[in-house]
């Protein structure tokens, strides 16, 4: 059976804290510290 899932990360902004969806390499895997905000890819170290 397969499962799909969505991977988020936490992001603090002026806002808030806020969930966006992680960023994924070409082979795949998940980019450490990179997120989609508004289309486009951003480097958020202090996320969790």
């Amino acid at each position: 059976m397969n499962r799909e899932v969505n991977v988020t990360k936490r992001v603090k902004t002026l806002q808030g804290l806020r969930s966006y969806p992680v960023v994924l390499s070409a082979n795949g895997r998940i980019r450490p510290d990179w997120v989609l905000v508004n289309g486009r890819e951003e480097r958020h170290p202090e996320g969790a």
